[in-house]
C-alpha cells in the first residue's frame, strides 16, 4: 500500500499521533450520573469504550439475538436508567457506552457503521427471554428518539433494535473453532454454531 511505511512510523508509541487506549480510561469525560448501581451478585467492568454489567452466576450463550438500544444525547441518561433497571430485574447481562464522550465518538460521521447508534447492548439468555425483555423495554422506552442502527432490525418506532450474532469471541486456532472462555464446552461436543 502506498504510504503504509509512513503511516506505520507515525502511529508507534512515542509518536505525536499515537494514543495508548489505556490513557483514555483515566480521562473519561462526563460519566453518566448516576451510573447504574452494581447490585450484590453482579459484576461491573469497564473497558475504554464500554461498561459491562453481568450477574456473577450468568451463563452466556455463544450466539443469539441481541437487543440494541439507541438514544439521543438528550435522553441517554433517562434511557440508561430505565433499561438498566429492567436488565437488573431480569438478571440479564448488558453493556453501555461508558461515558458521554464515547457516545459522541460512536455517533460521529467518522465512526464505524457497525457500531454507530448502539448505546446499550443486551444479551438475552433465550428467544423467549428476548420476547419478554422486548415487551418490557417497549413499555418503558418505546418511541424515545435516537439514531437508526443500520445493521439491525428496528422494533416498532424504536429505540429498540435486534441483530443475530456472536455473544462471545470465537476464534480460529489450527483449523479448530475455539470459543474464548468456553474451551471445555467445545471439547464436550456441544454445537457451537447453528443457523437460526
Amino acid at each position: 500500500m502506498i504510504g503504509e511505511a509512513v503511516y506505520m512510523r507515525a502511529t508507534h508509541p512515542g509518536s505525536p499521533f499515537f494514543v495508548d487506549s489505556r490513557s483514555l480510561m483515566a480521562h473519561a469525560e462526563e460519566s453518566w450520573d448516576p451510573e447504574p448501581d452494581c447490585p450484590i451478585g453482579w459484576a461491573s467492568n469497564k473497558s475504554v469504550v464500554w461498561t459491562y454489567m453481568q450477574p456473577t452466576a450468568c451463563i452466556m450463550r455463544t450466539h443469539g439475538w441481541k437487543i440494541h438500544v439507541t438514544a439521543s444525547l438528550d435522553n441517554a441518561q433517562s434511557v440508561l436508567e430505565k433499561v438498566s433497571k429492567i436488565c437488573i430485574s431480569e438478571h440479564v447481562m448488558f453493556k453501555y457506552l461508558r461515558d458521554k464522550q464515547q457516545y459522541r465518538s460512536s455517533n460521529t460521521k467518522y465512526a464505524g457503521r457497525s457500531s454507530s447508534g448502539k448505546f446499550i447492548t443486551i444479551y438475552p439468555f433465550s428467544d423467549e427471554h428476548l420476547e419478554r425483555l422486548t415487551l418490557k423495554l417497549e413499555e418503558a422506552i418505546g418511541g424515545e428518539p435516537g439514531p437508526y442502527i443500520l445493521s439491525d432490525l428496528r422494533y416498532n418506532n424504536g429505540p429498540i433494535f435486534f441483530r443475530y450474532g456472536a455473544f462471545v469471541s470465537i476464534e480460529m486456532s489450527d483449523s479448530v473453532l475455539v470459543v474464548v472462555g468456553l474451551y471445555n464446552r467445545m471439547r464436550s461436543g456441544d454445537t457451537l454454531i447453528s443457523v437460526p
